[in-house]
């Protein structure tokens, strides 16, 4: 299973995001609050960060890969190198000398959430994560 959505950038997208995962999902209440937190922070980041046209869009596609689920949220792309150098940096402990404010905490959750995490560019910034789900409650084995 898999399903996209196009979002207009803005306050708005992180939780129109949060919510679509949440009603379009087939996966557990269990694996559902990482999951919507994820793309939340993800949407998030394109709105503070990605320098959005009201005219572009914030584009998410959910995959149903099984035992996990990958999700990707792109953007048009004008601040890839700035999306490329802050997930360079998620492995390292960068809070101490720079402001949540300016800098945000959104990439390291992400990064502590899901199993894989990442950003390329494919005609825009495609940041993206894999998220093993509770197999058991899905009926697997």
């Amino acid at each position: 299973m898999m399903f996209g959505l196009r979002l207009p950038p803005g306050r708005m997208a992180p939780g129109l995001a949060r919510r679509a995962v949440h009603d379009l999902s087939p996966w557990s209440e269990a694996d559902l609050p990482a999951l919507e937190l994820a793309v939340s922070e993800l949407v998030s980041n394109c709105v503070q960060h990605a320098n959005l046209l009201p005219s572009d869009t914030i584009d998410i596609t959910v995959e149903d890969l099984g035992r996990a689920v990958r999700v990707e949220v792109a953007d048009p792309g004008r601040a890839y190198d700035d999306a490329w150098a802050a997930w360079s940096r998620v492995g390292e402990d960068h809070v101490g000398d720079r402001s949540p404010v300016e800098h945000g905490f959104g990439l390291p959750i992400v990064n502590r959430t899901a199993d894989r995490c990442g950003v390329r560019w494919d005609n825009g910034t495609v940041a993206w994560f894999e998220m093993a789900l509770d197999a058991l409650a899905r009926g697997k084995e």
